[in-house]
């Protein structure tokens, strides 16, 4: 039977030790709550992509800042070992450099600077804008596909923002397996959606005031209070 590839971002948590403008986990303006991954997490997960008929492509462990984890030595190397294939599978850190980077764990750091030349506006709906989303729950977008699914404290979601918007838009986009493609409510509302054209104008008119930032959908969202979502455990 051939696999279905796909890489994997997987979050030991949303904390971190920054609050960086246009923060993509938008942890600039409402930082999550009580997110740390449990070990048997990584575990379970593991087993339901081989389940699901998922080869793990590359896997990217993500936050947040990953190194916050109070385990993260440990969790480093169980994805190392269980996702990875003993290391047969690429394994990277998406860390900001500011907290110490444990060596000897067979994982490849990539440091994004505590700086906003990496960051860009992201509360920008293309929907308010009046666009049409090309990518995400037809064809799997380019976020999916270079950053990888979503495995977190809460479960499988399509994308690493699926969370994050899902969670100041009500709407729960978490799975007890993994999922390949996101849903129309979500995508519509993200600008990663969007052609490379496109999207890098909206982030320069944003940056410029231009265009009203927050646009509407996330500006209305910010005045309620973010949905809470089941651990993974529990779905």
């Amino acid at each position: 039977m051939k696999l279905t590839p796909a890489r994997f971002q997987i979050v030991f948590t949303y904390k971190c030790n920054l609050a960086c403008k246009w923060c993509d986990r938008f942890l600039d303006v409402i930082p999550w709550n009580d997110t740390d991954m449990f070990l048997d997490d990584l575990v379970k997960g593991s087993k339901r992509v081989k389940q699901s008929g998922v080869r793990v492509s590359m896997s990217r462990i993500g936050g947040g800042e990953p190194t916050m984890h109070p385990k993260f030595k440990v969790m480093a190397s169980l994805v190392r070992e269980c996702w990875s294939n003993r290391g047969k599978v690429k394994t990277t850190v998406a860390t900001n450099g500011v907290a110490k980077r444990p060596k000897g764990i067979g994982v490849h750091y990539r440091i994004s600077p505590p700086d906003t030349k990496d960051h860009f506006p992201v509360m920008i709906s293309p929907a308010d804008l009046g666009f049409e989303s090309i990518g995400g729950y037809v064809t799997p977008c380019r976020v999916s596909k270079v950053c990888g699914r979503l495995f977190d404290c809460h479960g499988f979601a399509p994308c690493p923002y699926a969370g994050t918007i899902g969670r100041l838009l009500q709407i729960d986009p978490y799975h007890s397996h993994p999922v390949l493609l996101g849903t129309p409510e979500i995508c519509r509302h993200c600008i990663h959606s969007l052609g490379k054209g496109l999207r890098e104008k909206l982030w320069e008119d944003a940056k410029k005031d231009r265009i009203e930032y927050p646009t509407k959908t996330f500006a209305e969202a910010l005045l309620r209070r973010p949905m809470d979502f089941k651990r993974f455990q529990e779905r």
